[in-house]
């Protein structure tokens, strides 16, 4: 096992930059997730990190070694690809012992190993098919096991899962959870998705345009984002927004609805002054307005009920919000809306910036 750093990485296409000097460290033993929309520079860092794509400035190192200069294979790392890249003519047995063949690895230690991944990840009765033979789960697990024989210091996921059914990538989400439980080998992962990151990862790295925007744990990056970026891409459905003003010690909505400031996150933003802020509030925070000292007033534009719970979609003025309310709860479109607010779990940000005010 191995840490890993990235100090000013950078990478340029010409005049178009990918990944603009980013300073990152990865304990050793940890799982990373780096997520992001396409284009945010995601899986040029990955790439860079394995080898298969050239540093433009900057230091990447394994361990205590930089690797700028270093091949792929010199840098003891195994990497599971989107599309498996399975050899289609190799059974499962073959197809996850070809690596150890490479390196001289033979007989009875690559078979034990060959049968200790296949055991872990449930694939010993598939050992001796083919990948035709086998559903998207399947290969991916074989994917994986064919990286795990290896034991290298560092193991690389580039969007594993994104060619799976949702059940599937629930259950293969699970074994790679569990894998890492198990070998507790550094692992960086590569999604778009923020519930994959929110679920593995140790640490979240959210990248926008070639920047890191927060890094944190899943309940950091989710109950104190940074950003209204980061507040609106983790979280499902995502954190509603609403522009307003803090004025004489409250905030004020266009509607003229008012909220102490001194009720808002914990007191987090008592001494803001009087400024234009953006409001962040998340759907599963409304609550009854009954009983509730701060209560917001707004239309009901559309109504969805998902059984075990309602998401109302209703506007304040020209703000369009979501509340995540109990299953019971069925108002009607173009009705009046009443909804409390916990105060506590109310963001505040900068309008200009974007960033937030805590």
């Amino acid at each position: 096992m191995a840490s890993v750093s990235f100090r000013k990485l950078a990478k340029s296409y010409g005049n178009v930059h990918v990944v603009n000097g980013i300073d990152l460290e990865i304990a050793d033993g940890e799982f990373v997730v780096f997520v992001g929309p396409s284009g945010c520079g995601k899986s040029t860092t990955l790439r860079m990190l394995a080898g298969l794509e050239s540093i433009s400035s900057g230091e990447v190192m394994i361990g205590d070694t930089v690797v700028n200069k270093l091949a792929p294979r010199e840098r003891d790392i195994a990497m599971v690809f989107q599309d498996y890249a399975l050899y289609p003519h190799k059974t499962v047995r073959d197809n996850m012992g070809f690596s150890l063949k490479v390196r001289g690895i033979k007989g009875a230690d690559a078979e034990a190993r060959i049968n200790a991944a296949a055991e872990m990840l449930g694939i010993s009765h598939l050992l001796d098919r083919r990948p035709s033979q086998l559903s998207g789960g399947q290969r991916q697990r074989v994917a994986m096991g064919r990286a795990i024989v290896r034991r290298p210091k560092v193991f690389l996921f580039d969007e594993p899962l994104s060619n799976l059914d949702a059940k599937l990538r629930g259950q293969v989400r699970t074994e790679i959870k569990k894998l890492h439980q198990a070998i507790g080998t550094t692992i960086v992962y590569v999604t778009h998705d923020q519930v994959e990151a929110m679920t593995l990862a140790d640490r979240i790295v959210i990248l926008r345009g070639g920047d890191i925007e927060q890094v944190g744990t899943p309940d950091e990056v989710y109950n104190r984002p940074a950003s209204v970026f980061v507040g609106g891409f983790v979280g499902s459905p995502a954190m509603n927004f609403a522009r307003a003003n803090t004025s004489g010690g409250d905030i004020v909505f266009a509607n003229g609805d008012r909220i102490p400031l001194s009720a808002v996150g914990s007191g987090a933003f008592a001494d803001i002054g009087d400024r234009e802020v953006i409001v962040g509030i998340r759907p599963e925070h409304f609550i009854a307005a009954d009983g509730s000292a701060v209560v917001l007033n707004g239309q009901v534009q559309v109504v969805e009920p998902l059984g075990s719970d309602t998401l109302v979609h209703f506007s304040i003025a020209d703000a369009a919000l979501t509340a995540r309310l109990p299953p019971e709860v069925r108002p009607v479109a173009g009705e009046a809306l009443r909804l409390g607010v916990e105060p506590s779990k109310i963001h505040l940000f900068d309008a200009k910036s974007e960033r937030t005010l805590a």
